[in-house]
C-alpha cells in the first residue's frame, strides 16, 4: 500500500475548465511535496474533466465525480476519502502564489496543534485592484484559553476568520469533531470554521501571503445572483456570535461581530442589485439588523460606528453609501 500523504489538498470543482491549469501549476512549485490532490467534479457541465485529465498528472493528483449539489457537499466528499494527517480545503479557480506548508507543517507537529493560520492576497475581479491580508507575527496557542484571548484577536484583525482556504486542519480534528461543510448556498465556509474554532486549542499561525483568492470572479458564485443567500449568510453571523457568547468574550469580539455583519448586510444589496430588484425592507425586517442597531455605538471603533450608519442608511433605501463601501 503508498505511503500516506501529510497532506490532502481537496477542491470543490464546477465549471472552472479555464482555470484548472493556473491552479495545478501553484500545487507543482510548491517545495513541499507530501501531498495528495483530490478534485472533486460537483456534477460540472463544462469540459473541466477534459481539462484536468489533458494535463496528464502524477499519481498524487485524482479526480472524483458527484452529482452537483454544492460545494460543501463537495469538499465532504473529498474529506470522506483523504487520507492526510492535515487537510487543506482550496478553490480551483484561485491559486497558490507560496507555500504555506513546507514552514507551516513542521510547526504545527512541533506544537501539536490542530490548526494552522496563513495570510493571502485577495485581487478583486470587479475593481482591479489587490489587498494583501497577513498576521504579523509568528504564533502559536498552547490552550483554548490562549487561543480565544490571543491568537484568534489577531487573525480576526488581521486576515478572514471565515475562508478555509487560509487554514491547514489537522483531519483528526475535524472527524473527532464531527465537523463538516453544511447544505448551505451561502456563509457555508463561516458556519465550518465556526464550529471548528469552538472547542479548538492549539493552533498556531505564520505571517506572509500565499494565496491568491480572485474575488466576484464572473460566473461564481458570489458574481451571480443566489436565492437565499441573505438567510445563509445570517446563519453564519449567528453562529460566530454564539460561538463568541459561549465562550464569555463578547466585548473582544464585538467589533469582529460588527464587521460580520455590516459585511452579511452589505453581500445582500450586491445580491439584489445583480437580480436588478431592490427591497429594503428585506435588510429592516431582518433580525441581524434589528440585533446590529441596538448595540452600544460607545463600544464600538470609529470605523464600525460609521458602517452601523451606512447600515441604517441601507435599511431605508439609501444603497449608494453602501455601494461606496464595497468598493
Amino acid at each position: 500500500m503508498a505511503m500516506k500523504p501529510k497532506l490532502s489538498i481537496v477542491l470543490p470543482t464546477y465549471n472552472v475548465e479555464q482555470y484548472i491549469a493556473r491552479c495545478v501549476n501553484s500545487i507543482l512549485r510548491l517545495e513541499f511535496q507530501n501531498y495528495e490532490v483530490i478534485f472533486v467534479n460537483d456534477g460540472s457541465t463544462d469540459k473541466t474533466k477534459e481539462a484536468f485529465e489533458s494535463l496528464q498528472l502524477d499519481s498524487r493528483f485524482r479526480m472524483i465525480t458527484t452529482k452537483n449539489a454544492g460545494a460543501g457537499h463537495a469538499r465532504n466528499c473529498g474529506l470522506r476519502v483523504c487520507r492526510g494527517e492535515y487537510v487543506y480545503f482550496m478553490d480551483p479557480d484561485d491559486e497558490l502564489v507560496g507555500d504555506p506548508f513546507i514552514k507551516g507543517l513542521p510547526l504545527l507537529d512541533r506544537n501539536e496543534a490542530d490548526l494552522l493560520f496563513f495570510g493571502y492576497i485577495q485581487k478583486d475581479m470587479d475593481s482591479c485592484s489587490e489587498t494583501s491580508y497577513a498576521l504579523p507575527e509568528e504564533m502559536a496557542s498552547r490552550n483554548q484559553k490562549e487561543f480565544r484571548a490571543e491568537l484568534f484577536i489577531q487573525v480576526c484583525a488581521n486576515i478572514s476568520a471565515n475562508a478555509v482556504w487560509n487554514k491547514v486542519i489537522r483531519r483528526s480534528y475535524l472527524l473527532s469533531e464531527g465537523i463538516e461543510f453544511p447544505n448551505m448556498r451561502a456563509g457555508q465556509d463561516a458556519v465550518f470554521s465556526w464550529n471548528m474554532y469552538r472547542n479548538i486549542g492549539r493552533c498556531v499561525a505564520i505571517t506572509g501571503t500565499y494565496y491568491c483568492y480572485y474575488s466576484h470572479r464572473p460566473g461564481s458564485i458570489r458574481s451571480s445572483y443566489v436565492a437565499n443567500k441573505f438567510s445563509d449568510d445570517i446563519k453564519a453571523v449567528q453562529l460566530a456570535r454564539e460561538v463568541i457568547a459561549q465562550w464569555h468574550m463578547g466585548d473582544q469580539y464585538l467589533n469582529h461581530y460588527v464587521s460580520f455583519a455590516v459585511y452579511a448586510i452589505r453581500e445582500e444589496i450586491r445580491n439584489q442589485m445583480r437580480a436588478k430588484h431592490t427591497d429594503s425592507t428585506v435588510i429592516s425586517r431582518s433580525s441581524l439588523y434589528k440585533a446590529l442597531i441596538k448595540i452600544p455605538m460607545r463600544k464600538l471603533s470609529w470605523k464600525n460606528r460609521v458602517k452601523i450608519f451606512l447600515t441604517k442608511l441601507s435599511a431605508h433605501g439609501l444603497y449608494k453609501p453602501m455601494v461606496l463601501l464595497m468598493r
